[in-house]
């Protein structure tokens, strides 16, 4: 792509920016608008010196009560900086001690659990845990009963915390329980997540054990007591109870046993769990995760994008657009750039609510143990490492050595790739949620990947079709059933469908070889760049769906999808991919810089 085409594009897509962030700034400032979403207690005025000196008293979107669990806990911040520094100490006065430090960290993590949200997740966590245990010490090999009773007792939690019985449970029991309900919800699928992995990797370790072909275990699932402090730990590991990552327990084993075998690195590679431990990276991230959540904060006091959908979906439907009724109104392109900040907030959640956790963790090892799960020198300088592509950004030399020589297979995955630099839907499946796409890559597609390898014609076709669907099946189950979530992963697969067709057919059809030869590679480009734009713009409609619900989805999709002023995102999506071209050709990474070392993991 020739310079000025770059620069022009550039400054397109800041130009397109600035106008649509204009817009939805019109519509939420708009005094009978801000009015309305007051009335329904989407709006609550800023606190803080900084807010609070304005001439005007200025109202932040309340709107979302995953950010308003994010406020809640960062509060928890300090209590989490005293375990780190108690489990410090345990590491170092209890060094060959193992299962003492599991003990007093299991007892001391229940505790943290038990002061914040009280003892109604305490014995959730439990309960989940030791029947998990027992069902994987019980069941030697056969998986199966374990996946089918995981998906009964997800729709049954789903259906559960529906009721009115669970509401009197959380009155009762938990303190605050309108504060801190959402962390409740969050924490308890997450334990039963968690405890799903435990039974899945104790069936196939007690199997392997009782057929030898595993002389020595790293845990003992004949002796219950010691196995069940092990998997207590990894229960109630404190910085990801609440909001995740989910980590495999295969993944906690292989850390906790400072691993570094080809499989440990290779999924340490796919979550992008290898990063170098300094002063100076832990610092730079933990300071651009305070810029952030401030920034972020500071935003919302401005434009309300989830405010703004939350009216919608307590409008009554009847074909009306409830932003332009009743004395609201808010134009389609405000509504367009809504559904991209919304979006964006999405983001922006995930980066700390993962982000938070990947710090917290790091800087223990950083603390505990110098020489602790360092990545082979020979890992550490393959091109594919993720540790290498970000030392390519201009700084050479002695830079790079030194970052390679201490970079570490941490515990917590990486933190979402920036959606600005995801196009293409597999590119976020592999890096938005890469806790839960590791959890899905060792418990659901690599059992089947073995059918897949060993056996041939419909055999084969069916054990495929089966690694391409469950994963979508699961997340599905995950998320609950509703009519939102069904269209949300029904359009998901399509989109992913879509892509590998496309791709099949561009390198390996007549038609796709025809396009190489006869197109210019900068025609090529653009049309990648108007596929990809369409591609954002399906997964913009798929997530409205998914976060706000099957009436809000369709209310987007009649009045703002089809309408022309849809045109003002595919612009903005095209000369998105420019920008993204730009900073990654000048930069030398694939991902947003917010402190950690991206990667573009290859499917498996």
């Amino acid at each position: 792509m020739k310079s000025l085409e770059r620069i022009f594009g550039i400054a397109i897509f800041f130009t397109l920016e600035a106008f649509l962030v204009v817009q939805l700034y019109r519509a939420s400032s708009n005094p009978k608008n801000r009015l309305r979403l007051q009335s329904y207690g989407f709006l609550r005025a800023a606190t803080g010196r900084l807010f609070t000196s304005f001439p005007a008293a200025l109202l932040r979107d309340e709107s979302d009560s995953d950010w308003d669990s994010l406020i809640r806990w960062v509060t928890y911040l300090p209590f989490y900086a005293l375990y780190l520094v108690y489990s410090c100490c345990l590491e170092f006065i209890l060094k060959k001690r193992s299962l003492m430090k599991c003990i007093l960290r299991t007892v001391a993590s229940s505790l943290l659990v038990l002061h914040f949200v009280g003892i109604l997740l305490v014995a959730d966590a439990l309960v989940l845990t030791v029947l998990f245990t027992v069902l994987g010490v019980s069941f030697r090999g056969k998986r199966y009963i374990i996946w089918i009773l995981t998906p009964v007792l997800f729709l049954a939690f789903d259906y559960l915390t529906d009721s009115r019985y669970y509401r009197q449970l959380l009155t009762r029991f938990v303190p605050e329980s309108h504060a801190v309900g959402a962390l409740v919800y969050s924490a308890h699928f997450l334990i039963l997540l968690r405890s799903v992995s435990v039974a899945l990797c104790l069936a196939d370790e007690s199997h392997r054990i009782s057929d030898g072909a595993l002389e020595h275990g790293r845990i003992a699932p004949f002796r219950l007591w010691k196995t069940l402090w092990i998997v207590l730990e990894y229960a109630f590991y404190p910085y990801s109870f609440f909001f995740g990552p989910i980590i495999p327990f295969q993944d906690w084993l292989d850390f906790q046993d400072g691993e570094t075998n080809p499989s440990c690195i290779r999924f340490a590679k796919l979550t992008g769990r290898i990063r170098p431990l300094t002063i100076c990276s832990l610092l730079g991230r933990a300071v651009r995760l305070i810029c952030w959540y401030n920034f972020w904060y500071f935003v919302l006091c401005f434009i309300y994008p989830n405010a703004l959908f939350m009216y919608a979906y307590f409008q009554p439907s009847r074909g009306l657009n409830p932003w332009e009724t009743a004395g609201f109104s808010a134009k389609p392109r405000a509504i367009v750039m809504a559904a991209h900040m919304a979006g964006v907030h999405f983001y922006m959640l995930h980066l700390l609510f993962y982000g938070i956790p990947g710090v917290l963790s790091d800087l223990e090892l950083f603390l505990s143990s110098n020489r602790r799960n360092i990545v082979p020198s020979e890992c550490a300088t393959c091109p594919s490492c993720p540790v290498h592509h970000s030392s390519n950004s201009g700084k050479q030399g002695s830079t790079d050595s030194t970052s390679l020589s201490q970079a570490r297979i941490c515990l917590i995955p990486a933190p979402p790739s920036c959606v600005a630099h995801v196009a293409l839907y597999s590119e976020m499946w592999r890096s938005f949620d890469r806790g839960l796409y590791n959890f899905l890559l060792r418990h659901v597609y690599h059992p089947l990947l073995h059918g897949i390898q060993t056996h041939q014609g419909l055999l084969r076709v069916v054990f495929h079709t089966s690694a391409l669907v469950l994963p979508f099946v699961f997340v599905l189950v995950f998320h609950s059933f509703s009519y939102a979530n069904v269209i949300w992963t029904v359009m998901n697969f399509i989109q992913l469908c879509a892509e590998r067709i496309l791709k099949w057919a561009f390198r390996q059809t007549h038609f796709g070889v025809l396009l190489r030869q006869t197109l210019s590679p900068s025609v090529l480009e653009y049309g990648v760049f108007f596929l990809k734009s369409l591609s954002w713009i399906f997964s913009l409609t798929a997530f409205i769906y998914f976060r706000f619900g099957y009436e809000v989805g369709m209310q987007f999709l009649y009045f703002a999808v089809f309408t022309p002023h849809i045109l003002w995102s595919v612009f903005l999506f095209f000369a998105a991919q420019i920008l993204s071209t730009e900073i990654v050709g000048r930069c030398g990474y694939a991902g947003f810089p917010i402190g950690f070392q991206s990667n573009n993991p290859s499917s498996p």
